[in-house]
């Protein structure tokens, strides 16, 4: 197994989670949406100023879906 498969399982991000009366649920699988590569890491990044204003302000639906694919993980890695 590969270090960013590992980073993976132990970070349960192939897990659906929701929050309800201050308890976590883990309520089911899921996949890693098509054309995303996921790598394992630090949470530091350096992102060019275009990048980071298309995706705070596109409704794209690309930037939708991965936003929605996150609101429902345990550790998603954004500023809410």
């Amino acid at each position: 197994m590969t270090v960013p498969h590992r980073f993976l399982r132990k970070q349960a991000f192939m897990r659906t989670f929701y929050e309800c009366d201050f308890h976590l649920w883990r309520v089911g699988n899921r996949s890693v949406p098509a054309g995303i590569r996921v790598d394992g890491g630090s949470d530091w990044i350096c992102l060019n100023r275009k990048f980071v204003q298309y995706v705070t302000s596109s409704r794209d639906e690309l930037v939708m879906g991965l936003n929605e694919y996150f609101k429902y993980s345990l550790l998603p890695a954004e500023v809410r």
